[in-house]
């Protein structure tokens, strides 16, 4: 039952992102405004400034570098939970997308580590990820991907970078929580900060707002790496979300669209204060 709920809640967070999608390049972001209570602004004005945060944040075109990342020893689209240990990840029989090879036959051929195991890499390419689901609680299990071996080494080299240049550059630390917590206590406290958790927020990062949003080289590098479609139950579902849980870099991505937004609003309402966000 725990799992069946998540499931008609993440075919549900599905048909929101197709809309926001459709909506996101329909004549709404221009027409549509948010009053202040001073003053109203447009979504087109809001997504201006945020985008030029993000670049200011990721600079305007990424390199090969970015893509470095790591394997983890949990499951993939390639191995089981406890097969999936690292060793095993670099031998033959990892999983990959067809849009992601490119990109990662370009480090075989840069990375003086990887050109050692060049002649034993014979990647399956896959489709996409699998959809599965983990505990969460009594009620509802969360839905995540099992992402392809590669594309999940190329997406943690991404998910890095970002957390890097968001501690470096915007002063976000998503490797500790401490201000957030010593923010929501003050919060809580004085009333002078407010706090916001959002539901299925990884869920609801459509292609759509990231497409609007990003530099189009960051874009473009992204989703290569992504899985842009699913298999469950035997059918393959093409996804209207950018990224889910399982994929190396939606988290830190979240972060950033989510920090970039709050401080466009911030600026264009004239609004002063701290903001920080974990995730």
């Amino acid at each position: 039952e725990r799992h069946d709920a998540a499931i008609s809640k993440w075919r549900v967070m599905e048909l929101r992102n197709a809309r926001s999608n459709q909506r996101l390049f329909a004549e709404w972001l221009t027409d549509a405004r948010f009053n202040t209570g001073h003053s109203t602004i447009s979504a087109l004005r809001i997504a201006e400034v945020a985008r030029r945060n993000i670049l200011q944040i990721l600079g305007d075109k990424p390199s090969l570098d970015v893509l470095y990342g790591t394997f983890s020893g949990g499951a993939s689209m390639g191995f089981r939970k406890f097969a999936g240990n690292v060793a095993a990840k670099f031998k033959a029989g990892a999983t990959v997308t067809e849009a992601c090879l490119p990109l990662f036959q370009d480090i075989l051929a840069e990375c003086e580590t990887w050109k050692l195991y060049r002649g034993a890499m014979h990647p399956n390419i896959v489709n996409g990820g699998s959809l599965f689901t983990v505990p969460k609680n009594s009620d509802i299990d969360r839905c995540a991907v099992k992402e392809p071996d590669l594309n999940m080494f190329c997406q943690k080299g991404v998910g890095d970078f970002i957390r890097n240049r968001l501690r470096s550059v915007a002063r976000i630390d998503l490797n500790d929580q401490s201000r957030n917590q010593q923010l929501a206590r003050k919060g809580s406290i004085d009333g002078s900060l407010a706090t916001l958790d959002l539901s299925s927020a990884s869920d609801l990062i459509s292609d759509g707002l990231v497409r609007l949003l990003l530099p189009g080289a960051w874009f473009d590098l992204l989703d290569a790496v992504r899985s842009k479609s699913v298999e469950y139950d035997g059918v393959w579902i093409e996804l209207n979300m950018f990224s889910s849980m399982g994929n190396g870099f939606t988290f830190e991505l979240e972060s950033l669209l989510f920090y970039s937004i709050a401080r466009a609003v911030a600026y264009l309402t004239g609004t002063r204060g701290a903001i920080s966000v974990y995730g």
